[in-house]
């Protein structure tokens, strides 16, 4: 006889303690230990003979009595839920039509105890242990990839969790030490490292190793790391975040002088020159409120101001006894769609929270301001011209970004916000060769000659903070440590921290970039004109918006990494067209001539 097939969707869930079986539109039927029992073994050893059920589950029983039970068990579970659970005659197994939440989970019905035989119960314990050891692996690797890209606020609660599975594991506990100081949080960093001291003593009976020492020796450090670094592997964690921000003392006066005029600040830099890092230094001690814009937001309308405005709140929370009960708050902050028809709904319940976060800090920072969304874009500017109308009642205004496209919703923005003239503009540039060498003398590597090594450092990275950083990595872990002269690593190595912002550029500067890129040495207007079809006018624009975001310096390649990203992202089969155009086009130029770093 053929049993009928449930009228929904059904799934079973065995991964937590309250197992039950849920069928679409119907309220989830609660299941008995044992049944739950059975259906987890089903569910993970797959079809299994009734004589092997009858030992596992009545394992002291004789052999009619005990099947006897199996099916007793079988009829009542099918009456209980209702649908067809378990198929077959022998073997049996869970329906064909069924589904279950067991594949990749780390749990096994949670921490659900109950009378089971020997046998069973060894298997459960078992496979608990393997799915949390599989857990933990999968977490670690996670969180491995997220400090490896460098997102340490994504990492930590990670971390934490892992830890708070481990509270015993000095590894996990020096993760989270690392994070926290790799966030810029020395003092939540020492007091992680305090916690860590007090279990191992009390718990362990142990103290901390010599590698959480040096880690904790390089945290006391406020301007250098110790000469014996604590590491990552092989990798010194002076080299996983700098100690010392270094090249930006004009930079930071130039905030200093805005704060004294009451002016807001646009800091206008290329991905790498450190705008994030300049931000976190100049909020030390609170004042400065940073929020972060992200690549998604450009899709969500509101979706900055909405970080504006849940930071404000979360800082009012903090420091305002009963400002938690929302006063203030904007009425539509959870309706995104009713502000991208109207933005300016929003204006003065944000004016309210900017008034209130007055007596919290002094300026509101957002960074990667080139992820904002138009309506974002729109309401900020509206608010800082509010500002401006009663400019002791707000917060000043920092707007962090890269430099915009030309003709872009944020060029309009940051040119208008100029305009008005009570605007500084705070433009990063790459590090020259003497704050080169200091920002390499601060990472304290022993081996490392900082002043011998600035000059193939600006060829290989040309000033560039994140790229250079990455260079001293890469020659410290395929040396071992760092030896005179330091065996730098091929361009190509670098090339792919900074593909994106290659391929992020606008379709005419892409092209631009790849005919300088391939012609080398041979570029020139005139030879842009004819490959590019543009006027020199329009190419002209064009380079000036490459040069902005540090891809070339005058006709020609910032640096050799740029070369090797453009060729990494360039089709073999373009690159030989245009090569062979550039040929045509000048004939002075010989094959080889203009192929990239």
């Amino acid at each position: 006889m053929t049993t009928a097939e449930p009228p929904g969707l059904v799934r079973l869930e065995l991964a937590h303690a309250r197992p039950c079986v849920r069928q679409t539109g119907c309220e989830p039927i609660p299941l008995q230990w044992a049944d739950a029992l059975l259906l987890a073994w089903l569910a993970v050893e797959g079809p299994t003979s009734r004589e092997r059920l009858v030992g596992l589950f009545w394992p002291d029983r004789p052999g009619a009595a005990a099947r006897n039970l199996l099916r007793q068990r079988l009829f009542r579970l099918r009456r209980h839920t209702g649908v067809p659970v378990v198929a077959g005659t022998d073997p049996l197994q869970l329906h064909d039509s069924l589904q279950h939440d067991l594949l990749g989970a780390s749990t096994l019905l949670g921490s659900l105890q109950g009378p089971a035989s020997a046998e069973l119960d060894g298997w459960l314990s078992s496979q608990r242990a393997v799915r949390l050891a599989g857990s933990q692996r999968g977490l670690e690797t996670r969180i491995e990839a997220l400090e490896a890209a460098g997102d340490y606020a994504q990492a930590l609660p990670l971390a934490t969790t892992l830890l708070g599975a481990n509270p015993l594991s000095e590894d996990a506990h020096r993760r989270v030490i690392r994070l926290h100081y790799l966030r810029g949080d020395r003092a939540s960093a020492m007091l992680a490292f305090d916690r860590c001291e007090y279990l191992l003593k009390h718990e362990v009976g142990t103290s901390p190793s010599l590698e959480t020492l040096e880690l904790l020796a390089t945290i006391e450090q406020p301007d250098v790391v110790d000469r014996t670094p604590s590491s990552l592997g092989s990798t010194p964690i002076s080299l996983l975040r700098p100690p010392v921000l270094v090249g930006r003392a004009q930079e930071i006066e130039a905030f200093r002088d805005a704060a004294e005029l009451d002016a807001d600040v646009q800091l206008v830099g290329a991905p790498g020159l450190g705008r994030s890092r300049l931000l976190e230094t100049l909020s030390h001690g609170g004042r400065l409120l940073t929020i972060s814009a992200t690549p998604q937001d450009s899709a969500r309308p509101m979706a900055a101001v909405r970080r504006v405005a849940l930071a404000l709140q979360a800082r009012l929370s903090q420091g305002e006894p009963g400002a938690g009960n929302g006063h203030g708050w904007p009425a539509a902050l959870d309706d995104l769609a009713a502000p991208a028809r109207d933005p300016f709904a929003w204006l003065e319940p944000m004016q309210q929270l900017l008034a209130r976060a007055a007596t919290q800090a002094e300026a509101v920072a957002v960074n990667d301001l080139q992820f904002a969304d138009g309506a974002s874009l729109d309401l900020l500017e509206a608010l800082v011209h509010a500002r401006h109308a009663e400019p002791h009642r707000s917060l000043r205004w920092c707007f962090s970004m890269t430099p915009p496209r030309p003709g872009s919703w944020l060029d309009g923005f940051a040119r208008r916000l100029r305009a008005g003239g009570r605007c500084a503009v705070v433009e990063l540039q790459p590090l020259r060769e003497q704050s080169l060498a200091e920002f390499l003398r601060s990472l304290a590597l022993p081996g490392l000659d900082p002043d011998a090594e600035v000059e193939p450092l600006q060829r290989l990275a040309g000033g560039n903070p994140k790229l250079t950083l990455q260079a001293v990595k890469l020659a410290w872990r395929r040396g071992s440590g760092m030896r005179s002269p330091v065996p730098w690593p091929p361009a190509s190595l670098l090339a792919p921290f900074m593909v994106a912002h290659v391929e992020s550029l606008p379709p005419a500067a892409l092209e631009l970039l790849r005919v300088m890129a391939v012609a080398g040495t041979h570029f020139d207007l005139t030879l842009a004109e004819r490959l590019v079809g543009r006027s020199r006018a329009d190419l002209t624009e064009i380079l000036g918006h490459l040069e902005a975001v540090d891809l070339v310096r005058g006709c020609s390649l910032a640096y050799d990494t740029v070369g090797a990203a453009v060729e990494r992202g360039l089709p073999p089969a373009l690159a030989d067209e245009l090569r062979l155009q550039v040929q045509r086009a000048n004939p002075a130029a010989d094959a080889s001539a203009g192929e990239p770093a």
